[in-house]
């Protein structure tokens, strides 16, 4: 019951952190839609964003974890009508890149779980490959698993970014979720 509760919270989580992303979106092929195609703006801040982290990966005990562009899927569409396109899939994490329908580069998803440790290579990477502030980071990191609840997130704005992180413990596994998304402007 507890396993179910924390898999209906962590949905419910990303959801309303802008991405409501499941696995079955992410294996579903026939939401591939054939007209899509990424700015060029989105691709280059795409591969920007690649080029920084597997610069800071191989600077680190994990080297392992590199965004290799030939393993990269295609984007799928989701139910909001982003389309997220996978960069990296390993056994315990994952990043994304979410886009508009229109193929406008609009945020960024983590996903790490962990046995032992606390997992937070994948989204500190990802936050320092954006150049956010990895402090503002940090404090968001240390209140959202300062918690004895099971399900805790925090939130944050930095450097034109909206950070959403979620944070949950289950039997013996940690788990982090980290949804960045661009802060759009409103005309005044």
């Amino acid at each position: 019951m507890r396993k179910l509760l924390f898999v209906l919270m962590f949905l419910f989580t990303l959801f309303l952190g802008g991405c409501g992303l499941s696995e079955s979106q992410l294996d579903d092929t026939d939401s591939i839609n054939e007209n899509f195609s990424i700015t060029d703006n989105a691709l280059k801040e795409r591969d920007e964003f690649i080029e920084s982290y597997n610069e800071i990966i191989s600077n680190s005990e994990n080297s392992d974890n590199y965004i290799e562009i030939s393993n990269i899927q295609d984007p799928k569409l989701n139910e909001e009508g982003r389309y997220i396109q996978t960069l990296l899939n390993g056994d315990s994490n994952s990043i994304s890149i979410i886009y508009s329908n229109d193929g406008e580069l609009i945020g960024y998803l983590t996903n790490e779980i962990s046995e032992s440790d606390l997992p937070i290579n994948a989204s500190f990477v990802t936050v320092s490959a954006l150049d956010l502030d990895i402090d503002a980071y940090g404090e968001a990191y240390t209140k959202a698993v300062s918690t004895d609840e099971i399900l805790n997130s925090e939130s944050y704005q930095d450097n034109g970014y909206e950070v959403f992180l979620t944070y949950s413990e289950f039997d013996d596994k940690t788990m982090i979720a980290m949804t960045i998304n661009k802060v759009t402007k409103t005309s005044e």
